[in-house]
């Protein structure tokens, strides 16, 4: 092979591969404008959903405390109110996303029955 043949198959690879990077390009930009207003409102979905969860755990604690409930206990109630709204915030914005949430509900509810059982004397 001369030298003239080896640097024009390589130019003709080099564009080949050019143009199928073009194409793979174009297929994330679709993708990502795709995916853009999912991810802005799951966005503001968490963002509106953690600000209202501070302020009725806010609103719980005040509540709590103008009934004269045990600090100890109000501290206990609100701190499971504000986790478990996180949890099911965060579940709910992931499955904004696309995400399939059914392995997470199964998980959510072999805790809930371990909760429950290990809580079975305490109440």
């Amino acid at each position: 092979m001369t030298l003239l043949q080896i640097t024009t198959e390589i130019s003709t690879q080099g564009a080949e591969h050019l143009a199928a990077a073009g194409g793979w390009l174009d297929k994330v930009k679709g993708m990502a404008i795709d995916f853009a207003p999912k991810l802005l409102g799951a966005i503001a979905v968490y963002i509106i959903g953690n600000w209202l969860i501070n302020k009725v755990h806010g609103l719980l604690i005040r509540v709590m405390a103008k009934r004269n409930m045990e600090v100890s206990l109000q501290r206990f109630l609100g701190s499971l109110f504000k986790v478990s709204m996180l949890i099911l915030l965060l579940l709910s914005v992931i499955g904004m996303l696309g995400v399939n949430l059914t392995s997470f509900a199964a998980l959510l509810a072999g805790a809930g029955l371990a909760i429950g059982a290990a809580l079975n004397g305490a109440l």
